[in-house]
């Protein structure tokens, strides 16, 4: 199947009704379970999405969360990753290296991209697995399956580390 595009971008509110219809089909093939109904969205509606569009259907996606941590009293941005997808027509081609890459061009200035999912599909695009990050309305134990990206020259802080609201 050819890959001819670009990843296009635009901010969640901008979805019209034909992009609305393209996210929950992929969302719905990609997820077991789905969103809940009604919902393109899982916990929270995201900033932006990323995809790469064939016209008929989307090939793949993610959802950009544009969040903030806590370590002590000092708070940070961050970008959270949510509902990476690639139909199964389309995987092994390296889609979602291009989806991670054009997502964390376009937010510079943020030190860090975050997601929940597993090392060893996100490692090879520079995601690692971190100890300390606590979302206290879900839990008051660390995450075991957050993993973060250094997008600049800061490094991850060695402190608890703690996110307001849902999981993204």
């Amino acid at each position: 199947m050819q890959l001819d595009g670009l990843i296009s971008h635009l901010r969640d509110a901008a979805v019209d009704a034909e992009l609305d219809a393209k996210l929950r089909h992929i969302l719905n093939i990609c997820f077991d379970p789905p969103p809940p109904a009604g919902q393109r969205f899982f916990n929270e509606m995201p900033s932006y999405r990323f995809f790469l569009d064939k016209g008929d259907h989307l090939a793949a996606h993610l959802a950009v969360h544009e969040k903030r941590l806590h370590v002590g009293d000092r708070e940070k941005a961050f970008i959270g990753i949510a509902e990476v997808c690639v139909l199964p027509p389309y995987r092994g081609r390296g889609l979602v290296k291009r989806l991670l890459k054009e997502a964390e061009a376009q937010f510079p200035g943020v030190a860090y991209s975050m997601l929940l999912g597993d090392a060893e599909v996100y490692g090879s695009s520079g995601y690692t697995p971190v100890q300390n990050v606590i979302f206290p309305d879900v839990s008051p134990e660390p995450s075991l399956y957050v993993l973060v990206k250094l997008l600049g020259s800061e490094t991850w802080p060695y402190e608890a580390v703690t996110i307001a609201g849902s999981t993204f």
